[in-house]
């Protein structure tokens, strides 16, 4: 197995003009997984799903109460949809899932 992997080595470098540090960089990055997409929310979709103002969802964001992570050029907001909702059942808050399921399209 270690000789197939030298010829690798050295056809990639002969074939690719690849030197010596391009390939140990190559071979230490972990390989990435490859995850379902779960579906998320905008702040103002996060909002009306729960009956509340976007300028309070955002502030549940900015204060860390709301996990959300930010995508994009211009950084918007997404929040995952089963977070948003373990968040409304743990601070009581409604929940449309009927909203949900038009906004995702499920």
């Amino acid at each position: 197995m270690r000789n197939l992997y030298g010829k690798l080595i050295l056809d990639i470098q002969d074939n690719f003009g690849y030197t010596n540090s391009m390939i140990s960089t190559i071979s230490a990055r972990p390989h990435r997984k490859v995850f379902r997409h779960m579906p998320e929310l905008t702040i103002s979709q996060a909002a009306d799903v729960m009956g509340q103002h976007r300028t309070t969802v955002w502030h549940w964001i900015k204060g860390g109460i709301l996990p959300a992570r930010q995508h994009g050029r211009r950084g918007d907001w997404q929040i995952n949809v089963n977070t948003l909702r373990e968040f409304a059942q743990k601070y009581n808050y409604k929940f449309d899932d009927e909203m949900v399921k038009k906004l995702i399209g499920n």
